[in-house]
């Protein structure tokens, strides 16, 4: 009932929920946990379980730390894939049945975000004049 992938073992492998081949097909469950860099490599690992003509649309769960600097990798990747969905298929509506809707870091609110973060940073940091130890305030 589970199967564990890595990138190097998946090739080859069909897991979607077929009625030919599965006497009972049930919908198809995907939790990925460490996505390919390469968008074609992503879309490749999406369709081991996502194949026309199968009983059921499988789930995609993806799988990442609270951490920011992953979040904005997987926001990298679902853009990547994004755009090579639209070209294969030739239309932005049929981008990845929604899997990375929630990674979007890159819209007005992420770059206020940042831009807040990074002029805090600035002021936290001091600066530092041409000699090694001397410290210079923002108030200068």
């Amino acid at each position: 009932n589970i199967a564990i992938l890595t990138e190097a073992g998946s090739v080859g492998f069909s897991l979607h929920a077929d009625p030919t081949t599965d006497p009972s097909p049930r919908r198809r469950v995907m939790l990925l946990m460490e996505l390919p860099f390469a968008a074609e490599k992503a879309i490749q690992v999406l369709g081991r379980v996502h194949r026309a003509g199968q009983v059921s649309i499988p789930t995609f769960r993806v799988l990442i730390s609270d951490l920011q600097a992953e979040l904005r990798f997987v926001s990298g990747i679902a853009k990547r894939i994004a755009a090579v969905s639209a070209m294969s298929r030739g239309s932005l509506a049929s981008i990845g049945n929604g899997v990375f809707d929630g990674f979007d870091v890159n819209h007005s609110l992420a770059r206020q975000a940042i831009t807040r973060f990074l002029k805090q940073v600035r002021r936290a940091v001091p600066k530092q004049s041409a000699g090694p130890h001397e410290v210079v305030s923002d108030s200068e």
